[in-house]
């Protein structure tokens, strides 16, 4: 009888230990190379709750596990941002910021050609940036 209730002891252990975990997927924009898939997994091994994770390279996204009582998609997504790639939870909607001076947006090349020339009295910077 006492092996018995060793046994049901464990499982029950187990099956609580499954029930305090979630799933959640992080849809994660900039990623080219094995290289930025390692940044995020470092990143992710990390951040506080979470319990396992998956990158693919190839999808953009991370299956990631973790302890609800102690994060939730939202940190996560935030902690993995912080390793430059911008990192969303799947299906959230994006709330769009309004557009400031200071913030940055694309530009197209005849209004940075007209902004360039225009801004000739300060000094002006130029960097090109390649993902690869």
């Amino acid at each position: 009888m006492p092996a018995l209730a060793a046994v049901l002891l464990s499982c029950a252990s187990f099956v609580g230990a499954a029930e305090s975990t979630a799933k959640t997927t992080l849809v994660i924009k900039g990623m080219t190379c094995g290289g930025c898939v390692a940044a995020v997994k470092v990143q992710l091994k990390k951040t506080q709750g979470v319990t396992a994770y998956e990158v693919s390279l190839e999808k953009g996204e991370a299956e990631v596990t973790y302890d609800p009582s102690r994060t939730d998609p939202k940190k996560i997504a935030e902690s993995v941002s912080k390793t430059g790639f911008e990192a969303t939870v799947k299906g959230e909607k994006k709330a769009e910021a309004p557009m400031s001076d200071d913030t940055m947006r694309r530009l197209d090349m005849a209004e940075l050609r007209e902004w360039f020339n225009r801004s000739s009295d300060s000094v002006r910077v130029v960097s090109l940036l390649s993902p690869t």
